[in-house]
């Protein structure tokens, strides 16, 4: 897992070799979400979105996804 600041550009690098790519809405700018989603589009990459503003329960809802998606 990588985190990224909220103020550094996307790299599309990063998100080139992601297996999922995880996004907070309410803490990016709109040219950084624009630059994620073409890029999560041109490398089909899956994206998830955080539905807390809280760490922790971002974190909890990784771990979450992580389990359902391993019992699939």
């Amino acid at each position: 897992m990588r985190f990224v600041n909220k103020d550094a550009a996307p790299n599309p690098d990063l998100i080139r070799h992601a297996d999922v790519v995880w996004v907070q809405t309410n803490c990016i700018s709109h040219k950084a979400y624009s630059v994620i989603i073409d890029t999560v589009r041109r490398y089909h990459k899956l994206i998830r979105y955080f539905s807390y503003a809280s760490a922790a329960k971002c974190a909890e809802q990784v771990v979450e996804q992580d389990r359902r998606q391993s019992r699939a």
